[in-house]
């Protein structure tokens, strides 16, 4: 179908609300369907004339990566359009933002003179069960997210989390590892920052960089100087050596959790799969898929819990 096609469609079936936010290569404009009211998905539109070849590449990248994923806790794909250099990603609206503005808003709850006043530790754990199970289904199907933060996880009616802003993520088949730097340095894994070759084991740095952000509303590294060079040493002094400010006040299995983590060593560092196998962690995955009740929803959580508990066969699996 050509270009002018498929733009008419797109003013046929969708009508512009408000703009809503920018991603890293397009604006995201909020629009409703104009046969169902109700349905309100989220645009991203990406104008291409001014980007680079590699840019453009990443840029459509979103679209491909996640036209090919299904799951409860990631941002679903809805369809795509194209008009010349321009190019409209459709996808799911999660209608409470993202994690970092809530995040934000609860260390603001935190009246002078008071205790930081934390989420419940009990919500951050069910948050965290939803974030790996996510990344378990993308690193079983060799995809890296490569830019896994809090702007980027996103938050339903539920109060549920999903994973979106697919624009840095990459098929790695098995066995192999990358060196692209990219992402956003305050989540880089040691590797990214050092640069040298990684792998899924990256993504798994910035969910820990999550858990601690959820469980004390701050970065767990922040680098010091105006920027460039200097900060990025900064930061890498601190990453290498895991220094974060000490977790007062949380379980002993909590922060044993968050050192596993944030394991400097990604030989070290736990894969999803061992993750979510840790008793702690299990535990309050168990809790959480009892507490789901859409059938089709158990569905896919029920099939994720047969490959979770499945014997891997090869290094690459033990790597999910």
């Amino acid at each position: 179908m050509d270009d002018t096609k498929r733009l008419v469609l797109w003013g046929l079936k969708y009508e512009t609300i408000k703009p809503i936010g920018k991603g890293a290569f397009g604006n995201l404009v909020l629009v409703q369907d104009k046969k169902d009211p109700n349905m309100q998905c989220v645009a991203k539109i990406i104008d291409t004339t001014n980007l680079k070849e590699k840019q453009r590449d990443l840029a459509l990248n979103e679209a491909n990566v996640l036209a090919t994923l299904k799951h409860p806790h990631i941002i679903q794909y809805k369809e795509c359009y194209t008009d010349g250099d321009t190019f409209y990603i459709v996808m799911e609206y999660a209608q409470h933002g993202d994690l970092y503005s809530r995040i934000q808003k609860q260390r603001a709850s935190t009246k002078p003179g008071e205790a930081l006043a934390t989420f419940p530790v009990e919500q951050t754990l069910r948050w965290f069960v939803q974030m790996t199970t996510a990344l378990f289904y993308l690193h079983s199907n060799d995809i890296m997210h490569r830019d896994l933060k809090s702007k980027n996880i996103l938050i339903t009616d539920e109060d549920d989390l999903k994973i979106g802003d697919f624009g840095f993520s990459r098929v790695l088949e098995y066995k192999n590892r990358t060196d692209t730097v990219c992402g956003t340095p305050n989540y880089m894994a040691p590797e990214i920052l050092a640069n040298k070759p990684y792998n899924f084991k990256c993504d798994v740095w910035a969910l820990g960089c999550i858990l601690y952000e959820c469980a004390m509303l701050q970065y767990a590294f922040v680098g010091h100087g105006r920027g460039g060079a200097a900060q990025i040493n900064s930061l890498l002094q601190k990453v290498t050596k895991a220094e974060y400010q000490s977790l007062e006040g949380f379980p002993d299995e909590f922060r044993c959790l968050l050192e596993q983590l944030l394991c400097p060593d990604p030989e070290q560092r736990l894969s999803c799969r061992k993750i979510l196998k840790l008793p702690y962690v299990n535990d309050h995955l168990i809790v959480y898929l009892k507490s789901i009740t859409d059938d089709q929803v158990k569905e896919i959580f029920e099939e994720e819990m047969l490959h979770l508990n499945e014997d891997p066969d090869t290094e690459d699996d033990e790597d999910q």
